[in-house]
């Protein structure tokens, strides 16, 4: 059975101005008013695909944490192959580098 409606929280640790943590609501597995700062992320089949491409692309460091009860990404932290720093990020924008959490996944109630 596939998990189609659900929400869960995204954010980036980082120290900014920006609320740190979004809830993220999918409904027949398309994100419902997603932040435009969350969107590349707003699913869990984006967020499987974000970790993807960064193998696919050899990302310069990739580490991904998995919620053991779920299988959520948990924390994604990349550096694509590019970018050299002793920091690392999830898009490599030209921005400061932050790990992408993701949690509290739970099934929305049928409408």
């Amino acid at each position: 059975m596939r998990l189609t409606d659900y929400a869960f929280a995204v954010g980036w640790d980082c120290i900014c101005d920006e609320p740190r943590d979004r809830t993220v609501v999918v409904r027949d597995g398309v994100p419902v008013g997603a932040p435009a700062g969350v969107r590349e992320v707003a699913t869990v089949e984006r967020l499987f695909a974000l970790v993807e491409r960064a193998i696919h692309e050899r990302a310069h460091v990739l580490r991904v944490r998995y919620d053991g009860r779920t299988g959520l990404p948990r924390v994604i932290v990349t550096e694509p192959a590019e970018v050299r720093s002793t920091d690392v990020t999830v898009t490599g924008a030209d921005t400061v580098p932050m790990p992408l959490r993701a949690g509290a996944l739970r099934r929305l109630p049928d409408r």
